[in-house]
C-alpha cells in the first residue's frame, strides 16, 4: 500500500509540474459504453459505465468513470437442500477517478490512453430461489473493495469531435488483489 500510495503522489507531483506550462485550451468529454465483465476469471457478467472528465492541451486528462455491472453464478445446490436452485447475482457499482495521458497520432485521428487511479467497488450479491417448494428464498449481502484500476484506450477520432474505441481495464483490489476486468466498445463526445 506505500508503494502505491507513493506512485501515486509522484505521479502527482510530476502532473504538477509539467502543468506549470501554459495549459492552454481544456477540453471536456463524456465518454460511455458497455463492456464485458468478468469476476476473478470465473463469473461472466455485463456493465455500463459512464466517464466524464477534461483534457488539457498537454495531453494529461482527468476523469471520473461510474460504472454499473451484474454477473450470475451458475445454478448451485447445497447438501441437503437438493430442491432448490440458487442463482447468484452479483451487482457491481464501480467509481474510480482517472488520471492519463492521451498519445495521438500525427493527424489527430488515432488516439492511445493508458491511464490509473484510485477505485471504490461495492458488490450486492442476492440469493433467489425458484424452487416450486420454497417459492422465494431472498437473502442479499454486500462488500466494498478499495484499490486501483489500471486501464488502456484506444480511439478513433473523428473531426466533428465524436470517437469510437475499444476500452479494457483491469481492477485490483487492496485486500483481495486481482478482482474483476471489463472490455468493450466506448463512445466518445469531445465538446470543442
Amino acid at each position: 500500500m506505500r508503494n502505491y500510495l507513493f506512485f501515486t503522489l509522484a505521479l502527482f507531483v510530476a502532473i504538477h509540474a509539467s502543468g506549470q506550462e501554459t495549459v492552454g485550451k481544456i477540453v471536456p468529454f463524456l465518454k460511455t459504453g458497455g463492456s464485458y465483465l468478468n469476476e476473478e476469471f470465473m463469473i461472466d457478467g455485463s456493465a455500463l459505465f459512464a466517464e466524464p472528465g477534461i483534457r488539457l492541451s498537454n495531453g494529461y486528462f482527468f476523469s471520473l468513470q461510474f460504472q454499473l455491472g451484474e454477473t450470475v453464478n451458475d445454478i448451485a445446490q447445497f447438501p441437503g437442500m437438493e430442491s432448490i436452485d440458487f442463482n447468484f447475482i452479483y451487482t457491481w457499482k464501480m467509481l474510480t477517478l482517472f488520471i492519463g495521458y492521451e498519445l495521438t497520432s500525427k493527424n489527430n485521428r488515432h488516439s492511445f490512453a493508458p491511464r490509473m487511479g484510485p477505485c471504490y467497488a461495492r458488490q450486492d450479491i442476492t440469493y433467489p430461489s425458484e424452487s416450486e417448494v420454497y417459492p422465494l428464498i431472498l437473502v442479499k449481502s454486500y462488500s466494498e473493495f478499495i484499490g486501483i484500476n489500471l486501464a488502456l484506450e484506444y480511439l478513433y477520432n473523428f473531426r466533428n469531435g465524436i470517437s469510437l474505441g475499444v476500452q479494457t481495464s483491469g481492477y485490483l483490489a487492496y485486500q483481495y488483489g486481482p478482482l474483476f476486468f471489463t472490455a468493450g466498445p466506448v463512445l466518445c463526445f469531445r465538446l470543442k
